[in-house]
């Protein structure tokens, strides 16, 4: 529970002890149910990166130099997290001189953008650009 929800039902529950404790137990209880309902769902809703992405992933955080800014579909953007510059992909850019590198995995973990907007917008950075390998 958040400090601010204990520390409201702390006073409560000492200025009105009856209903400071009522409203405790519909806050556990509230808990409780919340995470009947959503505990089962969690491999199938939330860890949705399948195996094979997650290494390739890992192949490519390797590669990725240290100041490169990091551009990363926001489902597994939580995996670059401990570099100094990195933003989830959500349709909009802030970009910074220096070297960006860009990760879209539109099927795999949790996505704000629907699948079809991130390709497009994949499309639309990929713009008339030519690789230089």
């Amino acid at each position: 529970m958040p400090v601010a929800t204990v520390s409201v039902l702390g006073w409560l529950t000492r200025r009105h002890r009856r209903v400071g404790l009522f409203a405790t137990v519909l806050v556990v209880a509230q808990a409780i149910g919340w995470s009947a309902v959503w505990a089962p769902q969690t491999l199938r809703r939330w860890l949705r990166v399948p195996a094979a992405t997650a290494a390739a992933l890992g192949a490519v955080e390797a590669r990725i130099p240290a100041s490169a800014a990091v551009f990363a579909s926001q489902g597994v953007v939580g995996r670059f997290a401990g570099r100094y510059d990195v933003q989830p992909i959500d349709g909009t850019l802030s970009l910074s001189p220096g070297q960006d590198w860009f990760i879209f995995t539109p099927w795999a973990g949790i996505e704000t953008q629907t699948t079809e907007g991130a390709m497009v917008f994949a499309g639309e950075l990929a713009g008339p650009c030519t690789p230089r390998w």
